[in-house]
């Protein structure tokens, strides 16, 4: 066939006043196309075969064929362009239909009255016609027509079915077996057309100047005339895709320590200590309720549990992952148990619970004793504006608020004065941990701006303690998670412990609260109970006398915080012990006439005195002691009972001894501190409590730490200021640990011209309360890690030779610096 444009037989055109209608033209228009064909020699088809096309091109979808392969089969035939029909890959095919028999196909030249009906009903065609790729077939005994028309880099689809049907028959055009675009013909319209030159994306295709959806992601695909893909999300920023193109809503909301980041984002924090409903819905009947109480300030209240009600149901969330159902205490492990409409189980993070409507989860909840949160989808089917709470909006504190679950007193302000230990840029700073990487990845699912502020506002007002300094980073890496964006190892990044309950089946009275205490779970007192005992000096209520007889309870909360071990105190007689009361987490000691317990009585003209004294055991027989040493005496008297524990004050904070050596000058400093960074300095205000961690830190100003390296060889205890005086404890000998004292740590020595180490606190048994710290010094000169000790090892000694320089080993200095720990007994 001639396939030039300029074919005498194709000049035939026609003046606009004679250019009949389109629908008129058709039967004409597919006659002349046969008679254009007089000559060329069709392809005969009477089984599946391939056909050469590579004289008239078809570009489908943004590839373009030169074969095109005919599947002849007596359920589907199939006319593709790369590959036989296989319903297990992805072809690019136009599927004819059942019912199709022979066929032939031949390539014929452009023509030109085609062309121009063409384009009057496919507007996205711009190009000039080509040629045309002619396939014909019968199908249930009419003449089926297929020509595929190449406008360049574009083509046409153009279909002809006499069919009688009134009811439209597809003919599906597919883009790796998806259906991108339909031919469809019937009695009244027995033609069709469509762009097969279109945009493809992701393996779908989409005709010009049309848009397609992506179901499984809830995108929308469009192509523009100029074969230009834009995609488009369906979904918005706190929507999620459920995976059959519908979007869905993802509601986050986070309650931890005092703050509430809500569904949009905002922040607000919670100022009492009563109950609101984080999230309720009246017409579904679902409720889920915060309340909050103080911890160790009595202005910052946290979340301390959670009730959750759903139609048929309702559970209490707890401290401690103990759950309650009716009042009764569920038995949860990692095992998925089913509660009605409500799933639950408890793993070592915490309580996992998510709630079902028609089978599919709607709502989760996770809460580990410090943090409550709660994901929800979908909301909108079940009326959005129906739902209110804290987690709809953060600052409907009045309309949240639950009057009969609150105590009458919960709103009752408190102030205290600001803690002058924090330093809020500080804490600031490492909120802002949020914005780098790992948290980062989440950025885009999470704003972590609402959990950052929610972190600086608690931790500028509320030291961290309890595990507050990780529990902000931690609940934002849980509201990824439960978002389907785990953040793997952010506690490495950030320097806290792994994600762990770490309270949970510690079970506290409702005076006290689980909190950290030397890396393990205790139970602290609520600071509002607790104040008056605290501002007293006093470990609980004065004795209560009758005739004869004496009683005298302790908290226990308080106890525990002093580090007295309950168990071990007894009265004047050893036999008559504390008797503990859990649910109130109370210690109690009592003597009568029957029971006397040693009971001291002394009597005069006007009245009676019954004494008795609550003791640890008798003192240590060792040098020291960690523990304190207990005489608390009460009596049956106008005299309330009189406690006496042993705390510490430091005398002086820091030691600092200037020297000279020569031409060299340099100072010695010797400080201590209360906590592993070594910030917190220990100042002449600074209580430091038997069994209380300490760090020791001695640094040099004026040497060169690449030359020589301070080494601690030796620290010792007195009970006085002289270095000689007797009894004396050893804490480090030879540079090394003592080895009776596991309590010692020499966390850094002969590195540099800055050595620390640890301790625990004690006092001489049966001595005042001042304990006197010596230490001796030495310079070594470095070279590679000689200078560091090893147990048994030798430390080659060193000083400043007169005239500057290192001295040979012989030359030593030794350095001698003593701190006195006076006790302060109250």
């Amino acid at each position: 066939a001639d396939t030039r444009r300029d074919a005498p037989h194709q000049q035939l055109r026609f003046r606009s006043a004679d250019w009949p209608s389109s629908n008129m033209l058709r039967p004409l228009l597919y006659m002349c196309a046969a008679i254009t064909l007089t000559g060329a020699v069709p392809v005969s088809i009477t089984e599946s075969t391939t056909l050469s096309i590579s004289s008239c091109p078809i570009t489908f979808f943004e590839k373009v064929y030169t074969e095109v392969y005919v599947n002849v089969s007596s359920t589907r035939y199939y006319i593709c362009f790369d590959g036989f029909f296989d319903s297990s890959l992805k072809r690019d095919c136009i599927e004819l239909g059942r019912g199709v028999s022979g066929g032939t196909l031949e390539v014929t030249n452009a023509f030109l009255l085609k062309e121009a009906v063409i384009k009057s009903e496919v507007k996205t065609i711009t190009e000039g016609m080509v040629c045309t790729v002619w396939f014909s077939a019968v199908k249930g005994g009419t003449q089926l027509t297929l020509l595929l028309h190449s406008f360049g880099n574009q083509s046409v689809a153009d279909l002809h079915y006499p069919t009688s049907s009134q009811i439209p028959m597809d003919f599906q055009v597919l883009v790796e077996q998806y259906k991108a675009a339909t031919l469809a013909v019937q009695s009244s319209d027995t033609d069709d057309m469509v762009d097969i030159s279109g945009c493809r994306y992701a393996g779908i295709g989409i005709v010009p100047n049309t848009n397609t959806e992506i179901p499984e992601n809830c995108q929308v695909v469009s192509c523009s005339l100029n074969r230009t893909v834009t995609l488009t999300e369906k979904c918005n920023a706190w929507e999620g895709c459920n995976g059959i193109g519908r979007c869905v809503g993802k509601y986050m909301c986070t309650v931890t320590g005092p703050t509430v980041v809500d569904v949009l984002g905002s922040v607000s924090s919670v100022e009492d200590r009563c109950s609101y409903a984080l999230i309720r819905n009246n017409r579904l009947k679902i409720e889920i309720q915060g309340s909050f109480r103080e911890r160790r300030r009595t202005d910052v209240s946290f979340l301390d549990s959670l009730t959750v009600t759903f139609p048929r149901i309702e559970l209490h969330l707890e401290q401690g992952g103990r759950v309650l159902k009716d009042g009764v205490l569920l038995d949860l492990n990692s095992t998925v148990q089913n509660f009605e409409m409500i799933d639950l189980f408890k793993d070592h993070t915490g309580v996992h619970a998510s709630a079902k409507f028609q089978g599919v989860t709607v709502m989760s909840l996770f809460f580990d004793g410090d943090t409550a949160q709660i994901y929800a989808e979908d909301l909108v089917q079940y009326g959005l504006q129906y739902f209110s709470g804290l987690c709809v909006n953060s600052s409907s504190f009045s309309d949240s608020k639950h009057r009969q679950q609150s105590s009458s007193s919960c709103d009752t302000p408190y102030t205290e004065p600001a803690d002058s230990t924090i330093n809020c840029t500080a804490v600031t700073d490492r909120c802002n941990l949020l914005m780098d990487a790992p948290f980062s990845s989440c950025h885009e699912e999470i704003d972590p701006a609402p959990y950052i502020t929610a972190c600086s506002d608690t931790l500028c007002k509320y030291p961290e303690v309890d595990g507050l300094r990780c529990q902000f980073l931690g609940a934002y890496a849980k509201a990824c998670s439960m978002n389907n964006s785990t953040l793997e190892g952010w506690w490495s990044e950030a320097e806290c412990p792994p994600p762990t309950d770490s309270c949970q089946d510690q079970l506290c009275s409702d005076d006290a609260f689980c909190g950290a205490s030397d890396g393990d779970a205790a139970c602290f007192c609520r600071a509002i109970k607790s104040s008056k005992y605290r501002e007293s000096g006093t470990l609980g209520d004065p004795a209560v006398c009758t005739e004869g007889s004496a009683t005298v309870t302790f908290l226990g909360c308080l106890l525990r915080e002093k580090g007295i071990d309950y168990s071990v105190l007894h009265l004047n007689d050893e036999s008559c012990k504390g008797e503990r009361d859990e649910g109130n987490d109370t210690v109690t000691f009592s003597f009568n006439s029957t029971n006397p317990c040693g009971v001291v009585v002394t009597a005069n003209d006007s009245h009676v005195t019954y004494e008795n004294t609550i003791m640890s055991p008798n003192a240590s027989s060792g040098v020291i002691t960690r523990q304190d040493q207990i005489s608390i005496d009460f009596s049956c008297t106008q005299v309330q009972p009189e406690m006496k524990t042993v705390g510490f004050r430091v005398k002086d904070s820091s030691v600092v001894q200037h020297i000279r050596s020569g031409t060299l000058n340099y100072t010695l400093t010797m400080k201590a501190f209360t906590d592993a960074g070594r910030t917190t300095l220990v100042d002449p205000n600074t209580d430091v409590l038997l069994n209380q961690k300490v760090w020791v830190e001695l640094e040099t100003d004026g040497l060169d730490g690449n030359l020589v390296a301070l080494v601690i060889d030796s620290c010792w205890a007195t009970s006085q200021s002289s270095p000689t005086s007797t009894p004396k404890y050893d804490l480090i000998l030879n540079g090394c640990e003592n080895p009776d004292d596991r309590t010692v740590d020499v966390e850094k020595n002969g590195e540099g011209t800055l050595s620390y180490f640890a301790f625990k606190m004690f006092e001489f048994s049966g001595k005042s309360g001042e304990v006197y710290l010596h230490c001796g010094l030495q310079l070594c000169a470095k070279k590679d890690n000689s200078c560091i000790p090893f147990p048994s090892s030798r430390i080659v000694q060193v000083a400043v030779r007169e005239g500057g320089g290192l001295p040979g080993p012989s030359s030593d200095v030794e350095v001698q610096l003593s701190s006195a720990w006076p006790g302060v007994i109250r």
